[in-house]
């Protein structure tokens, strides 16, 4: 009887020797994983140190991201080991148009483009598919190993560079080899080439007009028109998707000119470019046979023309084609 009772205590007494250190362990882990810090109100708080790892490095990626964003958004980028910024007047924007796959020298709009030095680009692919903006190897004066390269661009997605060394700069697109592009980058000293300066004033007056007429700057934005088996598309976009203000003003001018073509009204067309715009007479008296519709997207949007009627449809394709002649590069 004694012996039982002498084996009970030692079972007993083993069984809560067996849960104190359970508890000392469970505590002694508790304290390595984790460390003290202090909130907003100073007051020490006790945090798993896996929590605080996972909030470091979310803090890390949104830093990361917003300092990115920022760096995108003010067009900043390294340039021989400083960090050069580009604004306002500096800046010149181009386009990869839509269709640019099927297109040579005038997949990138303008084309060439010549500035001074330290003067930026922006490209940006309006077009559906993937393209980049490649330095090629036959620039001129250039020293290629340190080539620009964007790398591969989606619809809507921008590159920029800044030239801060005179130069003719040839630049194509790696995956559709055939399009090609051309900076020529002039010092301070010297002038644009005289067919570049020749083809800059006949353009400019209708520019100046097409900005009063739509209230918009024409140099900031790209007018691409469309014909199809029903109608046509006229597309306006800002060439920098941060324009907002640019954006506001390309929707607004949209809306207008479906109210005022479906009331068969196109004296805009006529005011910019000087002439009666072929087809538009037929368009203006056929008026209730024409649907417009808008297809807005983030940085612009479509003015949608569709019809039925046969000869409707040829009066709009040349309103198309020859829109598509007189904004060439705008």
């Amino acid at each position: 009887m004694t012996f039982q009772k002498s084996t009970a205590h030692i079972v007993l007494i083993t069984i809560i020797t067996l849960i104190m250190a359970t508890c000392i362990v469970s505590i002694y882990f508790q304290e390595v994983n984790a460390q003290y810090y202090r909130n907003d109100d100073n007051d020490i708080k006790l945090e798993p140190i896996r929590h605080m790892m996972d909030r470091r490095h979310h803090m890390m990626m949104e830093d990361g991201q917003q300092e990115q964003e920022s760096s995108m958004s003010n067009f900043s980028m390294t340039r021989s080991n400083k960090t050069t910024t580009a604004d306002g007047d500096n800046i010149l924007y181009a386009s990869i148009v839509i269709g640019a796959i099927s297109r040579t020298t005038d997949a990138y709009q303008p084309n060439p483009i010549y500035l001074k030095e330290d003067k930026m680009v922006v490209w940006t692919n309006n077009d559906y598919n993937l393209h980049t903006v490649t330095q090629g190897p036959l620039s001129v004066g250039i020293d290629t190993a340190l080539r620009f390269d964007s790398g591969i661009l989606s619809r809507g997605q921008s590159f920029s560079y800044i030239f801060d060394k005179e130069g003719t700069y040839n630049y194509y697109c790696t995956i559709h080899p055939w399009m090609v592009g051309q900076v020529v980058v002039i010092t301070n000293s010297t002038t644009v080439p005289a067919l570049a300066t020749n083809n800059q004033s006949a353009s400019i007056s209708m520019l100046e007009r097409g900005g009063l007429a739509m209230g918009f700057n024409q140099n900031k934005i790209l007018h691409q028109f469309k014909s199809t088996p029903t109608g046509g598309e006229i597309l306006i976009t800002a060439l920098n998707t941060s324009d907002i203000e640019t954006i506001k003003q390309i929707k607004n001018h949209i809306y207008v000119i479906q109210k005022e073509f479906s009331a068969g009204n196109f004296t805009k067309p006529f005011y910019i470019h000087t002439q009666d715009v072929p087809g538009t007479k037929l368009m203006s008296e056929k008026k209730d046979f024409i649907e417009y519709n808008i297809n807005e997207i983030n940085n612009g949007g479509t003015l949608i023309l569709e019809t039925k009627d046969k000869e409707l449809l040829a009066a709009i394709h040349q309103f198309i084609t020859f829109q598509n002649t007189e904004h060439y590069g705008h």
